[in-house]
């Protein structure tokens, strides 16, 4: 990270610290085992919060302020040479993410405009929920949704990670509560039991009441009732987070049994399956139709014979699709051809394929997984085509199209009279967060 500027010059607020002559207050961090020893008008002055703190101290402490503080001892040291008058140099990208938090939870408004020019600079897969965690502390809606951009993009992959654990309580609910595109909802089951365990500092060990009683506010946004049977017994059964009794009524109402008793008061009822986006209107790309200007093309079927019903073969429709912007494509239309079993598949930068999406024969329900693309990944569409009267030629034919703000490149492999339309939402006009 660059270094600051001095704000004040003279490296006061260094000296207060190091020597605290004149202090008339005592921070002692409980989390870390740390104390400070800082002036109480300076941290008055910097956050409303540590003011309101400093007021409410009893008669007989009041020299004496006891924060229940995890934040590591230097972002807290490194937060109170600010406060007390000095820009002390922001070392690395770990310490500009702890101080961010600390700033957004003591509302030190000073700092916020640095706090977000750092987390900018940061942000990327590997540090996604950290800087939404501090986005969301800071209460800034555009970074907040620009992470949830990023994060329907690669859900599953950041879910699963040690990245939920750093979330505060009302930053995992807040992320719950918004658009996630997961295959599963085990997905994000997973990610709230190992945010619990975190909490209890039991990664391993935690289960039964004491885990229930640690995630009873983040339960009732998992959607417990749109996973499998198997995914119950797997996963939710052996927690411990309900008895056996509240897991069969949940298993009753999984499978709407008749005379099943009551959920458990944490459990949500929802029985629809995430799926978010339906709700916003959608843009169309259409790719390059056959003409006659782009040279022989050969057709992909021979001459059928009158009365010969057209046999069904599968064919790449795209290969190599690439976009500037992230986008989730929702279905693939061809006019003149009907289209079965279309395919996408989502691939890294190396090659490998991260997952694959199907789509129903008549498409107005398009992907069942959600083809979540960005710059980093590229996509393969493949289908098996049905012809009508028109025929389609195989040529592989490069192109870039624009639409809605999103450039699309690729090839087309096959090449249709009436052209080939995608249908996609592009996040940055479906998000939108209020803090």
């Amino acid at each position: 990270m660059e270094q600051q500027q001095e704000r004040r010059r003279g490296g006061d607020g260094v000296a207060v610290i190091k020597d605290a002559k004149y202090s008339d207050l005592t921070i002692t961090l409980t989390g870390c085992d740390a104390s400070f020893r800082v002036h109480k008008i300076y941290l008055a002055m910097a956050s409303p919060v540590l003011e309101e703190m400093i007021d409410s101290l009893p008669p007989l402490r009041q020299n004496h302020l006891l924060l229940h503080e995890d934040a590591p001892s230097e972002a807290f040291h490194w937060l109170m040479r600010f406060v007390h008058r000095t820009d002390p140099p922001m070392e690395s990208s770990r310490l500009a993410l702890k101080v961010a938090c600390l700033v957004g939870k003591y509302r030190v408004k000073e700092l916020y405009p640095a706090c977000l020019k750092w987390l900018e600079d940061i942000l990327k897969k590997g540090t996604l929920l950290e800087v939404y965690n501090a986005a969301y502390l800071l209460r800034n809606s555009l970074l907040v949704t620009k992470c949830l951009q990023m994060l329907l993009t690669c859900a599953e992959e950041v879910l699963s990670s040690q990245q939920v654990c750093c979330l505060t309580e009302d930053a995992l609910r807040h992320l719950l509560k918004q658009h996630l595109y997961v295959q599963s909802e085990a997905v994000i089951l997973n990610a709230v039991l190992a945010w619990g365990r975190a909490q209890l500092r039991q990664q391993q060990g935690a289960c039964g009441e004491e885990l229930h009683q640690k995630i009873k506010h983040v339960l009732p946004h998992v959607r417990l009732l749109t996973l499998s049977t198997e995914e119950i017994v797997r996963w939710l059964v052996p927690s411990g987070v309900y008895s056996a009794e509240e897991s069969q009524a949940i298993l009753m109402h999984r499978t709407q049994t008749d005379g099943a008793p009551p959920l458990p008061e944490t459990c949500s009822s929802l029985l629809t399956k995430r799926r978010c986006l339906d709700s916003y209107p959608m843009s169309r790309v259409r790719l390059p139709e056959a003409t006659v200007s782009r040279g022989l093309l050969r057709p992909v079927l021979p001459l059928l014979l009158p009365g010969e019903a057209p046999p069904a073969q599968e064919r790449v429709l795209v290969s190599g699709l690439r976009v500037d912007a992230a986008v989730v494509l929702q279905r693939v239309e061809c006019r003149g051809v009907a289209l079965r079993e279309v395919r996408a598949a989502v691939r890294d930068a190396t090659g490998r394929t991260l997952y694959t999406s199907a789509m129903a024969e008549a498409g107005e329900e398009g992907f069942d997984v959600p083809v979540a693309l960005d710059p980093s990944k590229a996509c393969i569409v493949t289908a098996t085509l049905v012809h009508g009267e028109d025929c389609c030629f195989e040529a592989v034919h490069s192109f870039s199209v624009k639409a809605a703000g999103v450039l699309f490149t690729g090839e087309q492999h096959c090449l249709l009279p009436d052209g080939c339309d995608l249908y996609f939402w592009r996040l940055d006009h479906c998000l939108g967060v209020d803090l």
